[in-house]
């Protein structure tokens, strides 16, 4: 967000010919002390003042203001306060009041003090500008939004008007928008960086990568380091698959700004798209030493040291992530796979009754489930999950396929063979039901049917081992 240099104020300068007495006089070398930029001694001149006429107007008004041009709103605030008193109805005096409230950390009333504002003038853009901005702070976007707009129509010359609507659209996940007040402000200001950086950022977000790509060269053109930019160009480059200048500028960013959470996770990211695990788990570690339990850098790193079979990290990682994240469900997913690997079973079904008690409806992970229940020889519980699976998809092939198994272990012939039929009707290429329904035939003496079941399987899988074992039973040849 931008915000104008200065304090925001509009004050007029009092006509100094026209200071008579003492006051007014120390008022005029005040105003004459300001004008030389010696701010500090005209608030000197001007608490003198104070002490002679304390409900003067215009030292007040004037003292509000230097003290909030020096930086000193806390000084601000009773001078302001007071003079609301003595002009209830001066808009410029509330807005000037609503600033000092602001600077003070009490935007409540500094929100109260622009409404005034408008309540007096309604063509007040500054009090409009004021205003959204806090409530863009508050998250209130849609009034944000609408009061941008406002000061924006009162004020279309502002730059900064227009880039803080961009700022609150982007906020309300409308960047069509925010590109075009993003392009306003660039073209009233096309010498400030931030306004080109978060048009690049609202160009990419429409999917723009060209003209976002153009937009962060711009910036960069005006500022070499601008952070902002620096990482928004690398994020393009990298969203266009031009990983080696992405890579590049990450690394710029993070040398340059070794606590830059952003450049070290998209380095560690783009390190494991380029097999680069060295590389990726330095910088994912980095991630998180900046920002620890980040879900998707534990994520990422975890998926690193599983894709590399270093099983155990992969596990630890994991384990971390759904202690910082139990209601995470992809970690409890890749926890249970990792556990398979492990050959520690009861471990992962541990883990996978937890992934279907967070998400009834992960389809995957009840298949999974329900295939690992199978192999422990838990049947009931198996054939409980295959089921409840095909609730979800009837036409499941895994675990249609599964409840073939169920039931011939148990020797429900019959009815696996309906499933058998079942999965091979959803997928005729999935050649373990083939090979399933052909080793039901056998056990049924249907020896024709078996072995053209398992010939079918090999047709789809030359390679599939029981399959072709199967068939030697019946043939002396091992091709079908």
């Amino acid at each position: 967000m931008l915000r104008r240099t200065g304090v925001f104020l509009l004050l007029f300068l009092l006509t100094v010919s026209a200071l008579a007495d003492e006051v007014d006089d120390r008022l005029a070398s005040a105003v004459k002390q300001y004008q030389a930029g010696n701010v500090t001694q005209a608030i000197e001149t001007l608490e003198a003042a104070r002490q002679k006429s304390p409900n003067h107007k215009g030292v007040l008004q004037w003292l509000g203001f230097l003290y909030l041009r020096a930086g000193r709103a806390a000084d601000a605030v009773p001078v302001l306060e007071q003079l609301v008193q003595i002009a209830p109805n001066d808009a410029q005096a509330h807005n000037n009041l609503g600033n000092a409230y602001l600077h003070t950390g009490q935007p409540d009333k500094a929100l109260a003090e622009y409404r005034t504002v408008i309540r007096l003038k309604p063509d007040f853009a500054d009090a409009h500008y004021n205003l959204a901005n806090i409530l863009m702070k508050q998250g209130r976007l849609n009034e944000a939004i609408t009061a941008f707009q406002t000061a924006a129509r009162l004020n279309p010359s502002d730059p900064y008007t227009f880039n803080n609507l961009g700022v609150a659209l982007m906020q309300a996940n409308r960047p069509k928008e925010a590109v075009d007040a993003y392009r306003k402000a660039t073209a009233l200001d096309p010498k400030n960086a931030q306004t080109w950086t978060n048009l690049g950022l609202a160009l990419h977000a429409v999917g723009n990568l060209r003209d976002a790509e153009s937009a962060f060269m711009k910036a960069l053109a005006l500022d070499a380091r601008y952070p902002s930019a620096v990482l928004g160009l690398a994020q393009t480059y990298a969203s266009q698959g031009q990983d080696a200048k992405a890579i590049q500028l990450f690394q710029r960013a993070a040398s340059t700004q070794p606590d830059s959470f952003v450049a070290h996770y998209n380095l560690g990211v783009l390190y494991a798209r380029a097999n680069n695990s060295a590389e990726a788990e330095k910088a994912l570690r980095r991630a998180l030493e900046i920002q620890p339990n980040h879900h998707d850098t534990m994520q990422a790193l975890a998926a690193l040291y599983h894709k590399d079979k270093r099983l155990s990290e992969a596990e630890a990682v994991y384990r971390a992530l759904v202690e910082a994240h139990p209601r995470n469900t992809e970690g409890w997913w890749q926890l249970g796979a990792v556990l398979v690997q492990q050959n520690r079973s009861e471990e992962a079904v541990q883990a996978w009754e937890k992934l279907l008690a967070l998400s009834p409806q992960h389809l995957k992970g009840r298949v999974a489930l329900a295939n690992l229940l199978y192999r422990l020889n838990r049947d009931t519980e198996a054939e409980e999950h295959y089921k409840l699976a095909l609730k979800q998809d009837s036409r499941n092939v895994e675990a249609l396929n599964g409840l073939g198994l169920v039931c011939d272990r148990q020797g429900r012939l019959q009815e696996a063979e309906g499933y058998f039929k079942q999965a091979i009707a959803a997928n005729p290429n999935y050649a373990f039901a083939h090979n399933n329904l052909g080793v039901v035939y056998e056990k049924m003496g249907k020896k024709n049917e078996a072995i053209e079941c398992y010939r079918r399987a090999l047709r789809i899988d030359p390679n599939y081992a029981d399959a072709r074992n199967n068939l030697q039973r019946f043939t002396r040849t091992t091709t079908p």
